[in-house]
């Protein structure tokens, strides 16, 4: 049979070095120029890099849409504040008070008067260097939800961090180290973070 009607079924195929005709090593595949991968004996794999991006695009796209469709219980979503209002905080006994409509009547003991002693709700601590505001006052919207401001807070907290680490020597300055501070959850105005210089009771 003429040389050029002849099948191309014996045509050599490259094979990486070293890897003979037999063996498990020989199915290896060798990547080709034009995306698919081919075999030691020329068959073609089905997966392409084409296929392999879409693929990761289609998970993707279905952890979005499983992130955004979650508006119901047990799933959340964080976009959307789900909490109790405080009109709606209530008991069965509550309501059953306020349904008998009785006037409530303040109980005197035979007792004499005692003291009782309040606990110091300060938490002593050492100088509080990375202090990020968002940490002791939060966005101050009053949702319980992600809104712009966690957003804002992402990047600014993370320069914060950088900058007072940079900056280090000059708080250590102002707060230096071993100085007995407390912390009580109060803040305001005039006073944005609420650790300050100070002692506890104990």
């Amino acid at each position: 049979m003429p040389s050029s009607t002849r099948s191309n079924s014996n045509t050599a195929v490259p094979r990486a070095p070293g890897f003979g005709p037999r063996g498990s090593a020989a199915n290896q595949p060798l990547p080709c120029r034009d995306g698919p991968l081919l075999t030691s004996h020329g068959s073609l794999l089905t997966f392409t890099t084409r296929q392999a991006v879409a693929a990761r695009g289609f998970a993707w796209s279905a952890w979005l849409c499983l992130l955004v469709a979650c508006n119901q219980p047990p799933a959340v979503n964080p976009w959307r504040d789900d909490s109790i209002p405080p009109a709606a905080w209530t008991t069965p006994s509550e309501q059953g008070i306020l349904a008998a409509g009785v006037a409530p009547a303040i109980r005197h003991r035979p007792l004499s008067p005692r003291l009782a002693p309040d606990v110091a709700n300060d938490v002593p601590h050492y100088p509080l260097w990375w202090e990020d505001p968002f940490e002791d006052q939060g966005d101050k919207d009053g949702q319980f939800a992600w809104t712009w401001q966690d957003y804002l807070a992402m990047p600014y907290s993370y320069a914060r961090m950088h900058l007072n680490t940079v900056g280090w020597p000059i708080s250590a300055i102002v707060d230096p180290p071993g100085r007995a501070m407390l912390s009580d959850g109060s803040i305001g105005p005039d006073r944005p973070h609420d650790a300050r210089p100070g002692h506890g009771p104990d």
